[in-house]
């Protein structure tokens, strides 16, 4: 099939996954003596050679593939079609690199494809072509075929947790690896550059398949023109860079990425599945270039109103043990909210807590600004001083703060409230390492606020309420920061709390909630019937996104929160 495969494998008995790898690769292996057009004697060689001359019969797995992929051609009105195979080779992408043709040559090419050309006959398992010159090819579904096959015999080996990887362009992630609940962290890589990310996601029983125009393609007269071919005129499909398909399975993930390529975003969105989520990077230099198609209507939600009479709620962070921790600065108190029952107090004298944040270890990190220090709670209640001078000066007003996966700090130190004596000429951006050392990110004269991590926690990206922007920092192994720049500008009002969900999209508190991609492209908004300060994903599976200001509101949204801990 023309592709390299891999296997990443959990297992308490070495054993035992070292049998099931080989069973794996053993059964990759036979997939490619059956579908390779690459290969002679291959059943599908076979069938190009032949079905244009006379009806022939074929395994039955074969039939119900090919069965599968005329089902996906009539679907996509077209887009899809393994007939291909005469363009492929007309344009020079069978086995090369492409070469533009001439256009009496693609004409030609064109009469001997298109899906409607093949003839199945279920009762005698045979397939027939009604014209000579007629060609299948793999390429769009074999690799996705593949990787399921793989993951069954997988499965049936005892196997729970695997990621199997098809050239990296099908991808199936099955189960979670220890160290990371939420499924397999991976990256969708930016068209124009291998070593940046356009989205991150995370498989868990679940599939990710890629088409992009940057795979091959060739230069000619000034244009681009790449290997993704629309079967119905004959030419490279043109307004995509890529697109990315996460699906229940590969074989229907790698199957729709051309046709959402091909069809584009309009198209993709009136048509994708409702179990598919769909990433498409177009062509353009536009900062909306790559997005989710569709992800949520912000619109349409209707926030719920669950607690009232906080005059200074602010920070809520969710605790894995099923309950909102938040703070009521104006009554010096950290609150405890249980879904479906009263807030309760959770800390008297909490110190002007403001902003809180919580670690994989379950610790509770709180920023109190009448204190001027960031503090550190231990699930025995035992409170330790995380960090209140800077430069033997002590801090402004510590606001809010994040704890990143591997324990590096970060939080805020603006000032709106009166100070008698501010020892500080700036508003500061702060990094704490899991060793204690704290360094200034960022010296500012305008104040910072919310604070939150991308979800691989590469980015850190802090909202600046007088420059009414979204400020991001690069963010190294070692936590330190580089890069800064304004991803966000122009927000409806002072920017206060700031969150990201699943897919890197941003969640700021601006009148309302305001949510963008990670690109900064104006997603939609959230409308509230009072205002409120701060937000925190929560519930169990992370998709209430909870929001508080004098009251506490709650929605129900279709991305997963993301979380640190």
């Amino acid at each position: 099939m023309g592709a390299t495969f891999s296997i990443v494998l959990y297992g308490n008995d070495r054993r035992q996954v070292e049998k099931a790898a080989d069973a794996a690769f053993d059964e990759v292996h036979r997939l490619d003596r059956l579908l390779s057009n690459y290969k002679q004697d291959s059943e599908w060689s076979e069938v190009n050679r032949t079905a244009g001359v006379r009806p022939v019969k074929v395994s039955a797995e074969l039939f119900q593939l090919l069965s599968d992929c005329l089902k996906y051609s009539r679907q996509s009105d077209g887009a899809f079609d393994i007939t291909v195979g005469p363009l492929m080779k007309v344009w020079g992408f069978y086995k090369g690199e492409g070469a533009l043709p001439r256009s009496t040559d693609v004409t030609d090419a064109l009469t001997r494809v298109g899906y409607r050309h093949v003839r199945l006959d279920a009762a005698a398992r045979t397939i027939q072509f009604d014209r000579p010159g007629v060609e299948l090819d793999p390429g769009g579904i074999g690799k996705g075929y593949a990787v399921d096959r793989m993951v069954e015999v997988l499965q049936r080996s005892g196997i729970l947790i695997a990621l199997v990887s098809a050239a990296g362009s099908s991808i199936y992630g099955l189960g979670a690896p220890p160290d990371e609940s939420a499924g397999w962290r991976i990256t969708i890589r930016a068209p124009d550059d291998p070593n940046t990310s356009a989205a991150e996601l995370f498989l868990k029983n679940m599939s990710l398949s890629t088409s992009g125009s940057y795979e091959r393609f060739f230069w000619a007269d000034g244009r681009r023109y790449a290997h993704i071919m629309d079967p119905r005129t004959g030419y490279p499909a043109q307004g995509m860079a890529s697109v990315s398909v996460m699906a229940p399975r590969t074989i229907d993930s790698e199957a729709w990425a051309k046709p959402f390529f091909i069809n584009g975003r309009a198209w993709t969105s009136a048509h994708k599945p409702a179990n598919f989520r769909v990433f498409v990077c177009e062509e353009t230099a536009r900062p909306e270039a790559c997005a989710w198609v569709d992800d949520q209507d912000f619109s349409q939600l209707q926030p719920e109103e669950v607690a009232a009479g906080f005059p200074g709620g602010e920070g809520p962070v969710w605790s894995r043990e099923g309950f909102l921790i938040f703070s009521d600065y104006s009554r010096d108190r950290l609150y405890k909210y249980v879904p479906g029952k009263p807030p309760e107090v959770y800390r008297e004298d909490s110190h002007g807590a403001n902003g809180n944040a919580m670690d994989r270890q379950g610790r509770l990190y709180s920023c109190e600004y009448k204190a001027r220090r960031v503090t550190r709670t231990d699930r025995n209640g035992r409170i330790e001083i995380l960090a209140e001078k800077f430069e033997g000066k002590r801090f402004n007003a510590p606001n809010d703060i994040v704890v990143r996966r591997d324990g590096h700090v970060y939080f805020t130190d603006p000032l709106f409230t009166p100070l008698d004596q501010r020892e500080l000429d700036f508003f500061g951006v702060y990094h704490v390492t899991p060793r204690g050392r704290i360094e200034a990110i960022a010296r500012m004269q305008t104040r910072p606020n919310g604070i939150t991590l991308s979800p691989d926690g590469r980015i850190l990206y802090v909202a600046n309420t007088d420059e009414r922007t979204v400020h991001a920092y690069d963010l190294n192994r070692n936590g330190q920061a580089a890069n800064e720049r304004i991803v966000i500008a122009d927000l409806p009002g002072g920017p206060d709390g700031i969150r990201t969900d699943a897919h890197g999209n941003l969640y700021v508190a601006a009148r309302g909630v305001v949510v963008y991609s990670p690109a900064g492209r104006l997603l939609g908004r959230i409308a509230l019937p009072g205002n409120v300060r701060n937000l925190a994903f929560g519930d169990a599976d992370l998709r209430t996104l909870y929001m508080v200001g004098n009251s506490i509101y709650r929605v129900r949204v279709s991305i997963p929160g993301s979380v640190q801990y």
